[in-house]
């Protein structure tokens, strides 16, 4: 039943505390890792939970630090430092759809929480030889782990901002990237300024640094 690992960053509040034992009591999740600076800096109380010191989310490093960790089928990932709610059943829909159609990867519709008013936010099907850097996929993917592993096995990745998007192109050519039209999961913006003491080298996607990595993760790419 476990076939699932779960990497997510934590939010401040009494929520974050909750979401992972309801996590930690899901049969499909197999091990679930929080992200951050250090093992002081989250209260892990389940045993199915540990930390993962890392500052950066869209590194190389990271991502090959997450292929070497998971062992579960699936690999899932949620890197926004906004809180998250499942819906019902979300991990249990996104798992089924993955197994029923073999994908690579497989994304969903979300709802979008502002000063307590919640907007639906549907995403648009991935098109087949698209390579923008500025898709829509949602904070909440589910990988196959093979699939990742097989991105960093047989080649010399290193990217410092591109490595999620190198890694997207290169799932494209291994399957489908597969749209599930479902609002399963709810992103709750939060003023940063409050959310919490685990910090992460967030960059504008419009640095050129970021842009000059896109440009060579997509040149590799097309290649």
């Amino acid at each position: 039943m476990q076939q699932i690992n779960l990497f997510l960053v934590p939010w401040a509040g009494e929520t974050f505390a909750a979401t992972l034992a309801t996590l930690a009591d899901n049969p499909i999740v197999a091990r679930i890792y929080v992200l951050g600076g250090d093992k002081e800096a989250v209260a892990m109380p389940q045993e199915k939970c540990e930390v993962l010191a890392t500052d950066s989310l869209s590194s190389s490093k990271f991502l090959r630090a997450v292929a070497a960790r998971s062992k579960a089928a699936f690999t899932a990932l949620y890197l926004k430092p906004l809180e998250l709610r499942f819906g019902y059943r979300c991990l249990e829909r996104m798992l089924s759809v993955a197994q029923d159609t073999q994908a690579a990867m497989v994304y969903a519709d979300r709802y979008e929480e502002k000063a307590g008013v919640v907007t639906p936010h549907p995403v648009i099907d991935y098109q087949e030889g698209s390579v923008r850097d500025d898709f829509d996929f949602g904070s909440l993917l589910l990988v196959r782990t093979e699939l990742l592993q097989e991105f960093f096995s047989d080649r010399n990745v290193r990217f410092r901002y591109a490595a999620l998007y190198a890694l997207r192109l290169f799932l494209s050519t291994k399957g489908r990237l597969v749209h599930l039209r479902e609002f399963l999961y709810t992103e709750v913006e939060t003023d940063l300024r409050k959310s919490g003491e685990i910090q992460f080298d967030y960059v504008n996607p419009a640095n050129r640094e970021v842009q000059l990595e896109n440009e060579r993760a997509c040149t590799e790419h097309l290649k």
